[in-house]
């Protein structure tokens, strides 16, 4: 500021207020992405040739790897930034056009009974660039039409542009609106290849390619969507890529330590729990999920964690549903991580009956099916299987990042033991000491940072 420049009266009080700095860190982050969301419409603005893009548009109430049930597909074909032409229609449509069989991953013949591959499933996998891959593949194969990149949105997008836009009346004369949009999602169509959300995406893309929908509305549902991590972003050219922002880069991968703790060779842990929902139904619209996370730091330095995660029905379910909430895991963890025990109900699920692979993280898949309208404990144990920690330091840090699915939106309380000959000397995340050796947390939803501590050592 220069010497002419005043601050706005009473910006002092305000900057002392949580709520007001956790709406700057929003502006901040918003800023970042946006920038580097023009870097990339640049790039794109470069290609000579029209880029098509395959949007997936996703019903979160039916929880799947990406977000929610692929219910939609728009494909976008664009140039120079705009949009020249476009194609929606129900992925039910696309699978009338599958010949021939697709060999299917082993959960989806378990889960749901199929022995073929459908464009419906493609997106299971808690990976969003093995799911865009395999999408553009279906969508390739079957339609004919190669896709550059694969965008998906779900349908909380919708219902944040329909706060701004008001109400939108489809061809069948139904007005869809922010507030009954989940309701009419949650409803069976009489006509399931014309349904809600499809007849929507119709109406916003005319609109949208007629100029009809101001800029403002539409940037702040994308930029919602993005603050709360629920876009997804794919394209099969690296350089395309590799300029996607960070926030729209949903896959499991280990990421640097908060800066405030890389310089003190931090190592950070990555727990990623995917959840699919095989049920065939939209449970995941009364079914509610809470995290309790307790971390102990041995005096060796090894990190033990216990995970449980609540199920719980604050509104019933209806009893016409299937009465099992068929739940498909994929648990990703950093490589000197590992799983040692899944409890459902404090039963605990065979080691035969969890798969493990290795790559840059490391993955368990495991099913476990669970009786609808009534709570359930899910626990999971984890270990260290290596020195994460190295206590002998005069300070040690410890950091930990649990990713956030798409479509979901799990509250966490967290707590972190620690030796008694340890002490907090930096937080990057607000915590509370409960105890003397104790920190704890609690938030409404998933840390978008890491969780972390850096401690000094008494010796």
């Amino acid at each position: 500021l220069t010497n002419q420049s005043k601050l706005p009266f009473g910006i002092k009080t305000r900057l002392q207020d949580p709520a007001f700095l956790s709406q700057i860190q929003v502006l901040k982050k918003q800023l970042y992405s946006g920038t580097s969301l023009v870097d990339l419409l640049q790039k794109i603005s470069q290609k000579k040739e029209p880029l098509k893009i395959l949007v997936m548009v996703q019903d979160e109430n039916e929880l799947r790897g990406s977000g929610g049930f692929l219910n939609t597909a728009i494909q976008i074909t664009l140039i120079n930034n705009k949009i020249t032409d476009y194609q929606v229609e129900p992925a039910l449509s696309i699978d009338k056009l599958i010949d021939g069989r697709v060999e299917p991953p082993k959960i989806i013949n378990i889960a749901l009974g199929q022995n073929n591959w459908f464009f419906r499933d493609t997106n299971l996998n808690g990976s969003f660039p093995e799911t865009a891959a395999q999408a553009a593949w279906f969508y390739n194969r079957f339609k004919n039409t190669p896709v550059a990149g694969v965008l998906a949105l779900n349908s909380s997008f919708f219902k944040s542009l329909l706060k701004d836009l008001g109400p939108q009346t489809l061809p069948n004369g139904q007005m869809v609106t922010a507030d009954n949009l989940p309701i009419l999602l949650s409803s069976l169509t009489v006509d399931p290849q014309n349904d809600i959300l499809t007849s929507l995406s119709e109406n916003l893309m005319a609109k949208l390619k007629l100029g009809e929908i101001p800029f403002i509305p539409l940037a702040r549902a994308l930029f919602k969507e993005i603050e709360d991590q629920n876009l997804s972003l794919w394209f099969d050219s690296a350089d395309l890529e590799s300029s996607i922002p960070q926030e729209i880069v949903q896959k499991p991968e280990i990421i640097p330590c908060h800066p405030q703790l890389y310089v003190f060779d931090c190592k950070q842990d990555l727990i990623y729990l995917n959840e699919n929902n095989l049920s065939i139904n939209k449970l995941n619209l009364y079914l509610r999920r809470d995290q309790t996370h307790q971390v102990e730091i041995s005096n060796a330095g090894e990190v033990s964690y216990n995970l449980n995660y609540q199920y719980t029905y604050p509104v019933p379910a209806p009893n016409n549903l299937n009465q099992a909430y068929n739940a498909y895991y994929q648990l990703y963890l950093s490589p000197w991580l590992k799983l040692k025990t899944v409890l459902l109900d404090e039963k605990e699920l065979l080691p035969s009956q969890i798969s493990e692979s290795t790559a840059m993280v490391r993955k368990y898949d495991f099913y476990l099916p669970q009786t609808i309208n009534q709570s359930h404990n899910l626990n999971l144990k984890i270990v260290s299987n290596s020195d994460n920690q190295n206590s002998k330091k005069t300070q040690t840090p410890y950091s930990v990042y649990f990713q956030k699915q798409p479509g979901t939106n799990d509250s966490l309380k967290f707590e972190l033991k620690y030796p008694l000959f340890f002490s907090p000397k930096l937080l990057t995340t607000p915590l509370q000491n409960s105890a003397s050796n104790t920190l704890t947390g609690s938030f409404k939803t998933l840390p978008r940072e890491a969780i972390g501590v850096l401690f000094k050592s008494a010796w």
